[in-house]
């Protein structure tokens, strides 16, 4: 049925989102903000300004993620 098929669509759009939201998730608690913790301006690694212009965007970037899926999952909830 076409009602069916469309639910698989979404289930797998939504899956999909999931498991990227998760690794967003990851990358934050694994590299950004480990990262953000132990650098200073003048580390050789990596400086203050190279982690801004990495990770400026990934806050928001995962908030949006995050409020797609919660509002997937209230859809879903509803059929």
């Amino acid at each position: 049925s076409i009602s069916g098929r469309a639910f698989c669509i979404a289930n797998e759009i939504f899956t999909t989102e999931k498991t990227f939201v998760k690794s967003l998730q990851v990358i934050k608690e694994v590299y950004a903000d480990p990262m953000e913790n132990i650098i200073s301006y003048d580390d050789s690694f990596m400086t203050k300004i190279s982690w801004k212009t990495i990770f400026q965007n990934f806050p928001a970037i995962l908030k949006l993620h995050e409020k797609i899926l919660g509002d997937m999952e209230e859809v879903l909830k509803k059929d």
